[in-house]
């Protein structure tokens, strides 16, 4: 429908006359994305534009919305108050709306940029950035400096899983003007996805350092310091996962995951008790966790216990866990040597 999907390349987006550009900004128009602001010519058509204008600027989205649509039925407008039409739908949370719009427009003005931003927006709303990605890079040919589109691209290329094309963009970005926090953390995630924990790791405490009380960074950083733990098999690396999962747990006691990490770090630094500890919260938190109650009944009948093993492999069997993870479980149960009494 648009872009390289389809062999048809969008067409170039008009660039207001320098007069206009300026009272854009005087008409209080910063609130909207700039791909989705009515033209000079519509505005003259249609001066209630400036009434939707006003009202989503006041969060009004949903009479914008009407009152756009009432416009549009009234004057022969431009594809971007359409645009903007679908945007307004989307920001009142009417998801399937905002894409009919915009589908319906496709149909009547073509694949333009601003059609093209509002189908991205709806994707990325619809939690579909596979479809996303490809409508804001091809936005950013058109407009190589626009900062929401270079973010877009760099967000939903992580959302894809492609870290390369994220620090891609996000690099563009940087040589625009520094990077928020947001793109910052962005930056680390995207680090971590093209393989780089250890430039993932040292951009995290750089971003602590500053916002120490940040609970969500500290969880990136703590995952992001046992990932690098688990590539380089260096104690030192361990330990410094071990405190900072320790710090996580102690502010998340509900952290399943976290704590599996963290009795993982602490077993390969040899801390057994304390891994078994780690283990046995997460399945607390978590009892239907395979990955954790196979490695704890591991742990437990590597010393010695394989009564206390069996029973952490049978309280697993009792979850709702898949028919593939019940083999798993079994397959390991069977290969403990329990007392005789019990077998």
């Amino acid at each position: 429908m648009f872009g390289e999907r389809q062999g048809a390349p969008l067409a170039q987006a008009p660039t207001p006359p320098r007069a206009f550009a300026s009272a854009l900004e005087v008409q209080g128009m910063g609130h909207i994305p700039a791909w989705l602001r009515p033209t000079s010519a519509d505005i003259q058509v249609a001066n209630g534009l400036l009434d939707a204008v006003g009202m989503l600027k006041e969060g009004q989205s949903e009479q914008a919305a009407m009152r756009l649509q009432q416009l549009r039925g009234e004057n022969a407008l431009g594809n971007e108050v359409c645009a903007l039409q679908s945007w307004a739908l989307l920001q009142a949370g009417q998801t399937e709306s905002a894409a009919t719009v915009a589908r319906d427009g496709v149909v009547e003005f073509g694949a333009t940029p601003a059609l093209a931003f509002a189908m991205a927006q709806v994707f990325e709303q619809e939690n579909n950035p596979r479809e996303a990605f490809p409508l804001y890079r091809d936005l950013s040919t058109l407009a190589t400096k626009d900062l929401l589109v270079l973010t877009a691209c760099a967000r939903t290329a992580v959302a894809c899983g492609q870290g390369a094309d994220a620090l891609f963009y996000l690099d563009r970005l940087m040589l625009i003007e520094p990077l928020s926090v947001d793109q910052k953390r962005l930056r680390a995630h995207a680090l971590e996805l093209a393989g780089r924990p250890e430039d993932a790791l040292s951009l995290y405490e750089q971003m602590s350092a500053e916002r120490p009380d940040d609970f969500a960074l500290l969880a990136d950083m703590a995952s992001a310091s046992f990932a690098t733990a688990q590539g380089s098999g260096e104690p030192s690396h361990y330990e410094n996962a071990v405190q900072l999962l320790e710090r996580l747990t102690a502010a998340a006691p509900q952290h399943g995951e976290a704590f599996f990490m963290l009795a993982t770090a602490r077993q390969e630094l040899g801390l057994d008790a304390a891994a078994a500890v780690a283990y046995d919260r997460c399945l607390e938190v978590e009892p239907s966790n395979v990955e954790a109650g196979l490695a704890y009944a591991t742990l437990l009948a590597a010393g010695g216990s394989a009564q206390a093993s069996a029973d952490v492999l049978l309280s697993l069997l009792r979850q709702p866990i898949s028919g593939k993870d019940v083999e798993r479980v079994q397959s390991r149960l069977m290969t403990l040597r329990l007392p005789e009494e019990n077998q």
